[in-house]
């Protein structure tokens, strides 16, 4: 029977007995686009209960205020593709719609 993992609750942020973290990758490399809240919420899932890896972040020019995040690489999107061949990798785009049409 396979064990199911239980939240542990760390102060005031809920963590897995580490079950989940232990989700097998199925080689696909992924690319998120974005590098605020929504960004690192989307790494954390898809770090730790998907079997994507997270290769990058990827933001506009004119918002790129860092090189890394999470110890990965953060590259313009523009030209992302240029880095990112994408037959090879997916991308995730994780920015919320806060402030939009503005």
């Amino acid at each position: 029977m396979e064990s199911v993992a239980s939240p542990v609750r760390v102060g005031n942020v809920h963590s897995y007995d580490g079950a989940r973290n232990n989700m097998k990758k199925n080689g696909e490399k992924l690319v998120i686009v974005g590098d605020g809240e929504t960004a690192q919420l989307a790494h954390e899932y898809f770090t730790l209960d998907s079997p994507y890896e997270v290769v990058a972040f990827s933001v506009e020019q004119t918002f790129l205020k860092q090189t890394e995040q999470e110890g990965l690489p953060v590259v313009p999107f523009e030209g992302v593709e240029n880095v990112y061949d994408p037959t090879d990798f997916r991308i995730f785009v994780a920015v919320s719609s806060t402030k939009l049409n503005r």
